[in-house]
C-alpha cells in the first residue's frame, strides 16, 4: 500500500492506531445498543451490567 509522501509518521501512527480501534468501539456501539434494549424493556439489572461492561471496554 502506498501513502502520500507528504505525511508524516505521526499521521501514519494515527492511522494505524484508529484501525485497530475499530473493532473495540465496534463491540461498545453493540453494547450501547443492548444496554438501551434493555432498558426499554424494563431489565434495568441488565442494563446496569452492560453499562458497566461498556466502561470497561472504553478503559481499553
Amino acid at each position: 500500500m502506498d501513502i502520500p509522501r507528504d505525511w508524516s509518521f505521526l499521521e501514519l501512527d494515527d492511522c494505524i492506531r484508529e484501525i485497530k480501534r475499530y473493532p473495540l468501539m465496534e463491540q461498545i456501539k453493540r453494547k450501547k445498543e443492548e444496554m438501551v434494549s434493555s432498558e426499554r424493556a424494563g431489565d434495568f439489572l441488565r442494563a446496569a451490567q452492560i453499562a458497566s461492561e461498556i466502561i470497561a471496554l472504553e478503559r481499553q
